[in-house]
């Protein structure tokens, strides 16, 4: 980005071994409205991509394959067979092969079709291993794309129609993510509550390119690196448009310098 010369390795440098230019025991107090009002009354919390893993009794994945058929068979969704027959033909599956469901077009809502994928067994308490899979993805069955929001319904309505009453009739374990989350679900609080004073405080027209608000954001860089969460860019990009409202394109370059800086850090950590 452009803007001051200064030399940000050096400055990362300093950050990393604890010598952080900048205060900020006192920045609430000197922005008081940005921190206190508005920012604070958002419960600072967006809807993401749910994930959803399932762990079945049986003793294969063929039975709980015929299983998930045969409950899906009394709904609105159906296997999609030609589609596995596609995917296996590009993908190594291990011999276990995906699922595919489609549901058809509804009145409020696309045709859509989510695909399961073998994942690692899973192990219950006896140490007996058991079949499991996640779903990959949800997309609609002509060519288009998924809002968010589309993309959770969808897979809200696997989950009720098909996945639930195959739990209750065959005892499967459901693991689904929360629909919204937010700064801590990935990162640490430190990292979140740095980040949260970057925002606060940062001219979101230039971004990182004040000397303090460069300091600021190293701050949230260098916690979030020590975290080692589950952050990735997709998730800050949009953390930083929904929840911080920072310009689409300013987030984009904000993230860029976080993977870069990232990265340095973890070449730093390496070096003996």
């Amino acid at each position: 980005m452009a803007g001051f010369a200064v030399n940000p390795w050096a400055g990362l440098r300093s950050a990393v071994d604890g010598e952080v230019p900048g205060s900020y025991d006192d920045l609430e107090s000197r922005f008081p409205l940005r921190i206190q009002g508005t920012m604070m009354e958002n419960p600072h919390r967006i809807e993401v991509y749910q994930e959803l893993a399932i762990s079945f009794d049986t003793a294969s994945h063929e039975d709980a394959r015929a299983a998930l058929e045969r409950l899906a068979f009394e709904t609105a969704w159906h296997r999609a067979t030609v589609v596995e027959e596609r995917i296996e033909g590009n993908y190594v599956t291990g011999g276990v092969g995906v699922l595919a469901f489609e549901r058809g077009e509804e009145s409020d809502a696309l045709a859509v079709r989510v695909v399961l994928w073998p994942a690692d067994e899973d192990r219950d308490r006896t140490g007996k291993g058991r079949p499991r899979y996640r779903v990959a993805n949800v997309v609609p069955v002509e060519p288009g794309k998924l809002e968010v929001h589309d993309y959770n319904n969808a897979l809200e309505g696997f989950l009720r129609d098909v996945v639930e009453p195959a739990g209750e009739a065959l005892g499967i374990e459901i693991q689904v993510s929360s629909r919204e989350q937010t700064m801590t679900d990935w990162t640490s609080k430190e990292a979140a509550e740095a980040l949260r004073l970057f925002s606060a405080a940062a001219n979101m027209s230039t971004g990182a390119d004040h000397p303090a608000d460069e300091a600021r954001w190293w701050k949230f860089v260098i916690a979030d690196h020590r975290a080692q969460g589950t952050l990735h860019a997709g998730l800050l990009r949009q953390w930083l448009v929904e929840a911080d409202r920072w310009p689409p394109e300013i987030a984009s370059e904000l993230v860029s310098d976080w993977e870069k800086y990232r990265g340095l850090l973890a070449a730093y950590d390496a070096t003996p």
